[in-house]
């Protein structure tokens, strides 16, 4: 994160790893990591959380 978001800007990201998961494949995102999957045709997402994340609120990013 290269600047943080507020309730009126999104903030700025800079790429640090880009991969592609195939069938079978899990990926792990620690609390706090900033991630953007990008699913292309059809595909299932399982997703397990810690906690509820829909009382979260969310912020949006801009990538530089």
């Amino acid at each position: 994160m290269l600047e943080p978001a507020s309730e009126d800007k999104p903030g700025k990201v800079r790429l640090v790893k880009e991969y592609a998961l195939e069938p079978g494949d899990a990926h792990l995102y620690n609390e706090g990591d900033i991630h953007s999957p990008c699913r292309l045709g059809a595909t299932s997402l399982l997703r397990v959380e810690g906690r509820n994340i829909r009382t979260l609120p969310y912020q949006w990013f801009d990538p530089i």
